[in-house]
């Protein structure tokens, strides 16, 4: 199998890059399919639960996997070593929560608009070593995707986090009309931005970039207002974020040339070792939280994100030991 680091043209996107339009085209589908629904609450907690299991939890699971084919020895006791440092940040992580539930939720909210941002944006997506410039273009395109929610709606966004931070504490009632007006300044920030970055797409010739920079921003813009909160945040993560990652995953920096569905099959599969005691996890806190059971899976996932993501954001950014992934070229 052969890799590559991504191009500064961005070639690859759903479906291996060939139809940079599919991607979009799905998103708009199941938003539309989504406005028909009477309980968009129930599809909110379905869609997390089964992201449990399909391309949401294994895109992150698959993070073992991807140390071990970026170390030199390319062995799993090579793996375990650098995943070390990745279980200390999910430690930390953890016992942050604990202390300062409040706090690791907003915190969290915050990582994910850089995370879905350089992840997801044209400009920076399979890419690591990138300048501030870029890392603040890609934030942008996060911006668009998490504060949408807030604007429209305030207190169904924060919702799940405050049930959340509840688990460790009392939370404080939020001031609606406050967190919609600095919602409504991140957003106006986050849209520049990516006005910013759409011009340098286009000003470079990349102009199926471009478009397809502005159908996502402008279909994740939609699902904010348009749908549930959690709904909005969960296609997105699916369609868009999840399974992107998994039809590019290879190596912080590099990206697989096989083909998108194979490449999502080989993920699955090289997830488990991770992806096992991951979902086991997530279904005990599913227990602990209690309730009824299919919510209680979804907020639990939603925990396991709040305490999981840092590892999986700097490992993908850096390679936390590695620096650039290079090598999976030795």
């Amino acid at each position: 199998m052969t890799v590559r680091a991504e191009q500064p043209r961005g070639r690859f996107s759903f479906l291996d890059g060939k139809q940079r339009l599919a991607s979009p085209a799905v998103l708009a589908v199941v938003l539309a399919f989504s406005l028909l629904l009477a309980d968009q609450a129930a599809a909110a907690a379905w869609l997390w639960a089964g992201a449990l299991m399909v391309v949401g939890m294994p895109h992150g699971a698959y993070d073992l996997a991807a140390m071990r084919r970026q170390s030199a020895a390319g062995t799993w006791r090579a793996a375990l070593r650098r995943f070390v440092p990745y279980t200390g940040f999910f430690i930390a992580c953890s016992v942050v929560f604990v202390i300062a539930p409040v706090a690791s939720v907003v915190a969290f909210l915050v990582l994910t608009m850089h995370h879905f941002g350089v992840s997801d944006a044209v400009l920076t997506r399979g890419r690591v070593g990138l300048s501030v410039r870029e890392h603040v273009m890609g934030f942008s395109h996060g911006v668009v995707v998490i504060a949408t929610p807030f604007v429209f709606d305030a207190q169904g966004a924060w919702e799940p986090f405050r049930r959340i931070a509840l688990l460790c504490g009392e939370v404080p009632a939020i001031a609606a009309r406050e967190v919609v007006a600095v919602a409504m300044v991140v957003l106006v920030g986050g849209v520049v931005g990516c006005g910013v970055q759409v011009w340098e797409l286009v000003r470079a010739r990349r102009m199926g970039g471009a478009l397809e920079e502005i159908l996502v921003l402008g279909l994740a813009f939609a699902c904010g207002s348009l749908v549930s909160p959690l709904l909005a945040i969960g296609l997105y993560f699916v369609v868009i974020h999840a399974a992107g990652h998994c039809g590019r995953a290879w190596v912080p920096g590099r990206v697989s040339e096989v083909g998108w569905w194979a490449n999502v099959a080989r993920v699955h599969v090289e997830s488990l070792v991770l992806l096992v005691p991951s979902v086991v996890m997530v279904l005990g806190l599913a227990w602990w939280i209690g309730g009824a059971w299919v919510e209680a899976v979804a907020i639990a996932f939603l925990l396991f994100c709040v305490v999981a993501t840092l590892g999986h954001h700097l490992f993908w950014m850096r390679g936390l030991r590695s620096g650039t992934g290079d090598e999976s070229r030795r």
